[in-house]
């Protein structure tokens, strides 16, 4: 007979073996989550520190992506103009007119960002 605590679960998508019957107990419970847990100072700092990590992260991935936004805020004026000009081509069917215009600027344009993404 098998022990007590111990219980062989009757399907098997996650295997069949001998198991304690509430795991959570057995193995000192999980993570408490949600609105009212409080978290003890090394958890919260252990927190803060992960959030920190991961804003720096963000803002470094962000400056490294940013050249291009900055380049296209520069030249918004020369961007908008050579996209009105392949607007215009293509309207009227001169698509290497149109490829040729935004091809000048393309340089200068981020795929990040909605004007990008329209060149």
């Amino acid at each position: 007979p098998q022990p007590e605590k111990d219980y062989t679960p009757a399907r098997t998508s996650w295997g069949v073996f001998d198991r304690p019957k509430n795991i959570s107990e057995a193995y000192g419970g999980g993570n408490k989550m949600g609105a009212g847990v409080n978290l003890s100072p090394e958890e919260e700092a252990r927190r803060d520190a992960e959030t920190e990590e991961t804003l720096a992260r963000l803002k470094r991935y962000r400056e490294k992506r940013g050249d291009g936004n900055r380049l296209e805020k520069k030249e918004a004026k020369r961007i908008e103009s050579a996209l009105d000009l392949a607007r215009r081509a293509m309207m009227r069917g001169v698509y290497a007119a149109a490829v040729d215009a935004l091809e000048g600027v393309v340089e200068f344009c981020s795929t990040g960002t909605e004007v990008g993404g329209t060149v």
